[in-house]
């Protein structure tokens, strides 16, 4: 093999192995909405609660698309509008080297 060839393939084989996969994007969203829940003083038990039944109708209404050395996720938002009427109908993120990139702002 040529030396050439030997960093990008160094490169690809890292990118595959770090392809996110759909337990890591759950753990993410279950950060997201945990960040964004309004701090309040129903206890850690209500976040949690909320936490979970939000992470569950997303994770239900989000497709993923691999592409070996990325993954795009695009979640339908229409099961969460209710609580954030303002977010776009569609969501999108790239999975890349182990971490999620919003490509829609929300």
């Amino acid at each position: 093999m040529k030396m050439k060839y030997i960093v990008p393939v160094i490169i690809g084989v890292a990118l595959y192995a770090s392809n996110p996969t759909d337990e890591d994007f759950s753990y993410f969203v279950r950060g997201e909405i945990e960040n964004r829940l309004p701090k309040d003083d129903g206890g850690e038990i209500v976040t949690l609660f909320f936490r979970e039944i939000l992470a569950g109708v997303v994770m239900e209404s989000t497709y993923r698309k691999d592409f070996f050395f990325a993954s795009r996720y695009i979640m339908d938002t229409s099961g969460i509008r209710i609580f954030r009427p303002e977010l776009p109908e569609k969501l999108e993120f790239w999975g890349v080297g182990g971490q999620f990139i919003p490509a829609t702002r929300f």
